[in-house]
């Protein structure tokens, strides 16, 4: 299910925009709570209600709640649905600190940002994500619990919806990484075969509430990567497809040129999947029977890193993803660096261990990361740049 709004709109909030937002005229219901303030005889009581009303946001399919707005009526919209309260940055970290230190587990993706509405008085956006984590379950001073988003109200989870919860989040990962070797599987068949290649790839551990419309100006602009190439020291790693993306089954190809021998090729699916492979590893200079990597393959990483950030960015997809990464048919493949070369990879497979993207973490990490466990790959220790 779509959010009302996305974790980037909701980091831009400022009080015009939140105005504008809230003449929209939202009622409340299963993705959208607004509370004057928050509810509880004492700060105890307080927090608890804020910890069940954030983790029953994250249990369903997210939501948005708003502290220091009044719920909108025919006569009470946008800036009169404003009431503020005191002191709410200060409000605003005790109640991170809370929401990191009594859900288990954390929700991944949550933000907390207070928009100054006077100057003394804060609105208080709480945004949260749906999660493929979930149950998550409040413990905050002995009180121990899962709730459920349900309509326009918080309430205990059952048995069986624990259960389910549990079962769809496992479904949904097993189900990504299956899609995902799929489209392995395929690549290795018809792309790859026997030569040395890297299989990059991103996959949505939930299901996008609406596909994405790969054929779109946009998402072409991003695809042929219009000046992603000054971006990096090694253009050739920018991805930048130099003709029309062409249309598939799934959704949408990029590539260099229109020869059968293409040195990558970029895939968008409509589900929300992105995939590359890139198949142009030069020869070692003195000796053609092996191949080389050297450095500036940290932007080959990178560019599929911002690749994948300016898709989510213009089609606002606020999901948790699935990073892997692969380099096929290393036998032969050393290491450059200073002039000399490592010995060859002793392995068929370089497989870099999975890594989960939530919402809010820089994407520097993934590609950074690769980049390390490239270098260890054939055991040298080099900084990260």
């Amino acid at each position: 299910m779509t959010l009302i709004l996305s974790r980037r709109e909701v980091e831009s909030l400022g009080k015009d925009s939140l105005v504008k937002f809230l003449s929209l005229g939202m009622r409340e219901g299963s993705q959208i709570d607004y509370k004057v303030s928050l509810s509880g005889d004492n700060r105890n009581e307080a927090y608890k209600e804020f910890l069940k009303d954030i983790t029953a946001f994250a249990n369903a399919h997210g939501g948005l709640l708003l502290l220091g707005v009044k719920e909108p009526s025919d006569h009470c919209l946008g800036k009169d649905q404003i009431v503020g309260i005191e002191d709410g940055d200060r409000l605003a970290n005790d109640l991170e600190r809370v929401a990191a230190t009594s859900v288990d587990p954390r929700i991944p993706g949550l933000l907390i940002k207070p928009i100054s509405v006077s100057s003394k008085e804060h609105v208080i956006t709480v945004y949260i994500p749906a999660s493929f984590i979930r149950p998550h379950m409040v413990n905050y001073r002995n009180h121990r619990s899962f709730y459920i988003r349900h309509s326009e109200s918080s309430v205990p989870m059952t048995t069986h919806e624990v259960r389910d919860t549990v079962l769809s989040s496992a479904t949904s990962e097993g189900q990504a990484r299956n899609y995902a070797l799929q489209e392995e599987y395929e690549a290795l068949e018809y792309l790859i075969g026997d030569n040395p290649a890297f299989l990059l790839q991103a996959v949505p551990l939930l299901s996008l509430e609406t596909m994405w419309d790969v054929l779109a100006e946009p998402i072409e602009k991003i695809i042929r990567g219009e000046g992603r190439s000054n971006r990096y020291d090694y253009s050739q790693f920018s991805l930048e497809s130099t003709i029309r993306p062409t249309p598939t089954v799934k959704g949408v190809m990029g590539r260099e040129s229109r020869d059968l021998a293409q040195p990558w090729i970029t895939e968008i699916h409509r589900t929300g999947f992105v995939q590359a492979v890139y198949m142009d590893i030069q020869a070692k200079p003195d000796d053609p029977t092996k191949f080389a990597l050297h450095d500036g393959y940290a932007d080959l990483f990178r560019a599929f890193c911002d690749l994948c950030d300016s898709l989510w960015k213009e089609t606002q997809t606020d999901i948790p993803y699935l990073f892997r990464n692969k380099y096929f048919n290393a036998e032969q493949t050393v290491f450059l660096i200073q002039h000399k070369s490592t010995f060859p990879y002793a392995k068929r497979v370089i497989a870099w261990p999975e890594q989960f993207h939530h919402l809010g973490e820089p994407l520097e990490s993934i590609h950074r990361t690769w980049t390390k466990q490239l270098f260890h790959a054939f055991g040298l220790n080099i900084k990260v740049p």
